[in-house]
């Protein structure tokens, strides 16, 4: 997990809770042959930002640049959802409702 942001603790209490905290490397700041790294080590970039102020994120094309899947949220007027479109370099889910995209439990 790179960078810091209000949720920051949230987080962290989170994966205490679930038992995985141990499992996530957490960084403020990594130089940019680490970010490289970690996009090719990572199954996908989670972009969860969910306000218009959000243009694009540049992260979004550094990620594709190293191959690495977006996930991204639809959010109305902005360019997230047309820096990674749908399907096609990743997903992108509808804002602040994860439900259509939970796992299917087919049997």
């Amino acid at each position: 997990m790179i960078g810091r942001g209000p949720l920051e603790d949230e987080l962290k209490r989170r994966a205490a809770e679930l038992g995985v905290r141990d499992r996530i490397t957490w960084r403020d700041r990594v130089e940019p042959d680490e970010l490289v790294g970690a996009f090719l080590a990572a199954t996908a970039l989670w972009f969860p930002s969910n306000a218009r102020s959000e243009a694009y994120g540049l992260v979004q094309v550094e990620a594709m640049a190293s191959g690495c899947p977006v996930i991204n949220t639809s959010i109305a007027g902005s360019g997230v959802p047309w820096v990674s479109p749908h399907e096609v370099s990743g997903l992108t889910v509808p804002v602040d409702d994860p439900r259509p995209w939970q796992p299917r439990r087919d049997g």
